[in-house]
């Protein structure tokens, strides 16, 4: 590709008036997590958005209900359904999964809460040749943490694989985060990045293509494969991560209501029994119309004033 085609492709996917695209998905246990990140985008921000939202068949009608009968209803968004153990698969297949979609596409987790203006986000700087932008799991504000210091690449890709044994591919660089980024998905189909993906999952199959971290998985050593050395910073206040690695938090409260994104990655959810920050993510939560989801701590506090 030459230069004038990506600066013209970085210039129409970052034109003031495009519609913000936002990819997210959740199955059961996570269906509130999804609710309350989808009401902090459209909270913080005057942009259109668009959601491609991704359930399970059987949370599809749970979840259309949720939003129906909600302020949700007036987003524009889309629902699709693949079974459960695709979900996870989802973050690597939006090409295949959305083909009609081209430029820049956002993915959250869903037990994030954004704080900033999801524009800010989208049109974050991505160089011409990199696939997208993704936060460091070895610098920022968790870094140091030495409940959840992430160690180098060698940890979370198997690189004694026997098709992995490239020179090009250093075990003490910094890895990136896979729960939250921005995808050019232009560059995506062009390089047949979800097919490469595919392939490494395959492989995985006949021989582990991840490393010995304890959470280290398939999907995220594919991408670490595929996208190694072609991926642009995202700026780390945009992916405060490991809130969920404990109960509890080093970080101030200050700290807290500046950062851009939250993200729970951990044991430790929102809306489970203890979590760190767990005020912040209530101000979003949208009750569930149908009374099939209940935070715990709500449910904790409802049975101690019955007693």
């Amino acid at each position: 590709m030459n230069r004038a085609a990506h600066m013209s492709m970085r210039n129409v996917s970052r034109r003031r008036d495009a519609t913000v695209r936002v990819l997210i998905a959740s199955d059961g246990f996570c269906l509130g997590g999804l609710v309350s990140a989808v009401n902090s985008v459209l909270q913080h921000t005057r942009h259109d958005v668009k959601f491609y939202i991704v359930t399970t068949a059987e949370e599809l009608p749970h979840l259309r209900k949720w939003i129906e009968a909600t302020k949700l209803h007036k987003m524009t968004y889309e629902l699709h359904a693949l079974p459960a153990l695709g979900l996870q698969h989802v973050k690597i297949r939006a090409t295949e999964l959305f083909p009609e979609l081209g430029g820049r596409l956002v993915y959250l987790d869903c037990d994030v809460i954004v704080q900033g203006d999801i524009w800010e986000l989208f049109s974050a700087n991505i160089r011409p040749n990199h696939y997208g932008a993704f936060s460091q799991n070895c610098v920022g504000p968790a870094a140091d943490m030495p409940q959840v210091r992430k160690p180098r690449y060698g940890a979370f890709v198997n690189l004694r694989h026997s098709d992995l044994r490239a020179p090009n591919m250093d075990k003490d660089d910094c890895p990136f985060a896979t729960g939250v980024f921005v995808a050019n998905l232009t560059l995506w189909r062009w390089h047949r990045v979800a097919e490469k993906m595919q392939h490494w999952l395959a492989v995985h199959r006949r021989e582990k293509i991840v490393g010995t971290h304890t959470t280290a998985d398939v999907v995220e050593a594919a991408m670490l494969i595929v996208l190694y050395g072609n991926v642009t910073v995202l700026d780390p206040m945009w992916h405060v991560q490991h809130l969920g690695a404990s109960y509890n938090s080093r970080y101030s409260k200050q700290f807290i209501e500046s950062a851009k994104l939250l993200h729970w990655s951990g044991r430790f959810k929102p809306w489970s029994h203890r979590a760190a920050h767990a005020q912040v993510w209530d101000r979003y939560y949208i009750p569930d119309p149908t009374g099939q989801f209940r935070p715990a701590r709500k449910r904790d506090r409802e049975g101690l004033a019955h007693r």
